[in-house]
């Protein structure tokens, strides 16, 4: 595990408008998939493997509900090896 910049989903200020999930799709790693879903209608990072660190979501966000804050998570080098394996 590394620090990592990743987003943090303020759940009270999230209306699942879903506006942060295209941009999100369109930039992530395109053999890993979109880091963000909406589950009982708030966005949720699915896993913070799947997080290129872009940040395209936070600008979309009308309600201003995503932020940036450093955590530990998986080192982004092993994520893009380990997918590259399993998807050769």
């Amino acid at each position: 595990m590394v620090k990592r910049k990743l987003i943090r989903i303020d759940e009270e200020k999230c209306t699942g408008c879903g506006r942060c999930l295209p941009p999100c799709g369109d930039y992530s790693f395109s053999f890993i998939g979109a880091a963000l879903t909406i589950i009982n209608g708030k966005a949720k990072l699915i896993h913070d493997k799947y997080c290129n660190n872009l940040w395209t979501c936070i600008r979309e966000c009308p309600q201003e509900a995503i932020s940036i804050e450093e955590r530990d998570a998986e080192e982004i080098s092993l994520i893009i090896r380990e997918a590259s394996i399993a998807n050769p």
